[in-house]
């Protein structure tokens, strides 16, 4: 028996005894009648006598023997509804006789009743067997009703699509080169122009947003996928999803040679997730390649847990602001990891990865952001910042760079604390010129050439940091570098001997004459006191050198 016959079953037994129950059996019984009243009469029943109603119509007489009914079991409600003899020899078979044809009246209306049930099984049943015979229709899969939200292809396919102003908010895409069929997704790519599935999806999402999810596999993208509404999330599966770039991009900020693979123009709200994005530089080499591009007023959207490798810039965001940019690993750039550019500002951009690029993290003409616990590894500049002030930098591991972390040109009141620049090649921190009111704090920066070096950059406040070890300097002040306060930092070699130094390494160092006003104090200098060179205004006192109580 299958699944559609028990069910049909089941509805005949639910209906049976509905009928059944509806079936008014009342109670009966019967007895002699003893004296009659117009409309009433006494009847004995069992020795007891009881008044009874006489059914309209009904002629009887003393000594005849009557059926009476209870109406629904009441007992204030009787009535003599038959009669059914008289006392004498041949009462026993006439009261058998109405007896027998009353149980006959009883069955005939049980046995109606379930040939009512049953006739409508059989519609129900024909009903079935028209459905099952139906094809796929425009409105029909099958036997199956679409809903108002659904329609059919061509080829029979079921897919989400627009019913009375509303869509299917999530679809489904697959490849056909990593074993996916059409009955697990709704859109299938066959490994080429694979963007052309994912932009239909997107545009079937309803105006309101809605989420598209890739599956693993690796998808051949021959132009820009751009994000055309707002609210709108893409979901791979890490790198086990890669959109794989075959194509090169151009200026264009939209259409199918936008400079990001995925492409946001004026787009809010958006969530791009777990994609493996490869740029393949060694084919594609246009200096307009990015893998993720936030172009124009592309605020409020989340990058998270993508891998953007092999591009010329990884994550691009061009006057964007108040995006979340998270977990993200950005390497092998020929340019940045991530560039922040053109007043992209209020950006968060936190634990992510940025190793063997040209710059890791790259801040041009953008303010107030903050860039916290990301690792920047084996780039030229493990982040930079062109004309780009008040953001908060903290937190962030930067080594094996040419720079850690370079400050330039304008890029005044930022906040640089508790990160590691170490084993730099030249600057762990470097601040260049007219880079002033900037706090850098609780650093640590060794194993560099110079620890800390501030070129042509004022009014800094450098405390705290620990710069030892470093080739040729802790923390360096050259050329017009006036007005700092250079306090309370570790700056030594070794274990401070002054054997630990050569001739041309120093602790704290004021290069040349043009340095001014500058105080340096409370620093633990051993091994070599500070130098100054030249300059007007200087202060350095209270620093520890040897292991006298002399504090110069």
């Amino acid at each position: 028996m299958d699944e559609i016959q028990k069910s049909i079953i089941d509805a005949i037994k639910i209906q049976v005894n509905e009928k059944i129950k509806d079936l008014q059996f009342d109670k009966t019984c019967y007895g002699k009648v003893v004296a009659i009243r117009d409309d009433t009469c006494d009847v004995e029943i069992r020795g007891e006598i009881t008044q009874c109603k006489i059914r309209n119509g009904l002629q009887i007489c003393e000594n005849d023997i009557v059926l009476v009914r209870l109406i629904n079991n009441d007992f204030s409600n009787k009535f003599v509804d038959a009669k059914l003899g008289t006392i004498g020899d041949d009462v026993a078979i006439e009261l058998i006789g109405n007896l027998s044809l009353l149980l006959t009246t009883a069955k005939t209306n049980i046995v109606a009743a379930i040939n009512e049930v049953f006739n409508k099984a059989e519609d129900v049943e024909d009903n079935l067997a028209t459905h099952k015979a139906e094809i796929a229709t425009s409105t029909q899969l099958g036997h199956v009703k679409v809903g108002q939200n659904l329609a059919i292809d061509s080829d029979g396919t079921l897919h989400a699509q627009a019913s009375g102003g509303k869509k299917v908010a999530r679809f489904v895409i697959g490849t056909s080169t990593a074993g996916w069929t059409k009955k697990d997704c709704d859109y299938l790519c066959d490994g080429t122009n694979d963007q052309e599935e994912i932009i239909q999806a997107l545009n079937a999402l309803p105006a309101t947003g809605g989420e598209v999810v890739i599956l693993d596999g690796t998808y051949n993208i021959t132009a820009s996928i751009n994000i055309p509404k707002d609210n709108v999330s893409i979901r791979g599966s890490g790198n086990a999803t890669t959109l794989k770039r075959m194509y090169n991009s151009t200026s264009t900020n939209s259409g199918s040679t936008a400079r990001g693979l995925i492409t946001l123009n004026k787009k809010s709200g958006c969530k791009i997730q777990g994609l493996q994005i490869d740029g393949n530089r060694a084919t594609y080499t246009a200096n307009y390649n990015s893998g993720i591009y936030l172009y124009e007023s592309s605020n409020d959207n989340t990058i998270t847990d993508n891998t953007c490798n092999n591009n010329r810039v990884g994550i691009y965001l061009y006057s964007s602001s108040d995006n979340m940019v998270t977990g993200n690993t950005c390497n092998n750039s020929s340019y940045s990891g991530i560039y922040l550019y053109s007043s992209s500002n209020n950006n968060t951009i936190t634990g992510n990865t940025y190793n063997n690029n040209y710059s890791g993290i790259d801040l041009s003409s953008s303010n107030n952001n903050t860039l916290t616990g990301n690792t920047c590894n084996n780039n030229y500049y493990g982040i930079y910042l062109y004309t780009s002030s008040n953001n908060t930098i903290t937190d962030n591991t930067c080594t094996n760079n040419n720079n850690g972390i370079q400050l330039y040109l304008t890029s005044d009141d930022n906040t640089v604390t508790g990160n590691t620049y170490n084993n730099n090649s030249n600057y762990g921190i470097y601040l260049s010129p007219f880079s002033g009111d900037n706090t850098v704090t609780g650093n640590t920066c060794n194993n560099n050439r110079i620890g800390i070096y501030l070129s042509s950059s004022s009014n800094n406040t450098i405390t705290g940091n620990t710069c030892n070890n470093n080739n040729s300097c802790g923390i360096n002040l050259y050329s017009s570098s006036d007005n700092n306060t250079v306090t309370g930092n570790t700056c030594i070699r070794g274990t401070g001997q002054t054997s630990d130094y050569a001739s041309n390494q120093y602790t704290i160092l004021l290069s040349g004459s043009s340095n001014n006003c500058n105080l340096i104090s409370s620093n633990n200098c051993m091994g070599k006191a500070v130098v100054i060179e030249g300059g007007t205004g200087n202060s350095a006192w209270g620093n520890k050198f040897d292991n006298t109580d002399d504090l110069p």
